[in-house]
This record gives C-alpha cells, structure tokens and sequence, in this order.
C-alpha cells in the first residue's frame, strides 16, 4: 500500500516506478520498466514517500542511568539523519 500525504488515503497495488530514489509514476502510466527490479510487498508493508525515519538513539538519559555520558556519538547521529533526509545525494 501507499499512503498518499496529499489526499491522506492509502493506495492498495499503487504499481510504483522509482527511479535514483524518487517515484516517477505511479498506477499504469506509460513508463519504460523493461530494465526495472520487481519488488513485491506483502499487505502488511507500506511504501510511505517523504517521511522521516525518527528512530535514532540521540543519547537521551530517560531512566537516570548514566548513559548520556557514556556516548559521544549523539551530535553526530542527529547530524547524520538531517543530513540523509534534507540533503540527498
């Protein structure tokens, strides 16, 4: 399924063409697949474009244990996902 942020429904089947990252058509438009890898999702898996992946451990300390002082790698994690989302190859 695709979840389509402008009309906020979920498309079953979309039939999605991808090219360097980024969707070019969707549904049965004329578009050259002959070179293209087939990826068949199961009905529990959604395709959800231009969503941020959150899940990053930012060394947060939510049960006072310590840990914060442990990582030096925080900055860095946080940096790394803006950069990833915002600044694309």
């Amino acid at each position: 399924m695709l979840f389509d942020v402008e009309n906020r429904t979920l498309i079953e089947n979309p039939g999605l063409t991808v090219r360097s990252g980024k969707i070019v058509s969707r549904g049965s438009a004329d578009v050259d697949t002959s070179d293209a890898r087939v990826l068949q999702l199961s009905a529990s898996q959604v395709i959800l474009p231009g969503f941020i992946d959150l899940h990053a451990h930012y060394a947060v300390d939510v049960f006072d244990e310590g840990r914060v002082e442990e990582s030096s790698d925080g900055e860095i994690t946080s940096a790394c996902r803006i950069c990833t989302v915002f600044f694309p190859r």
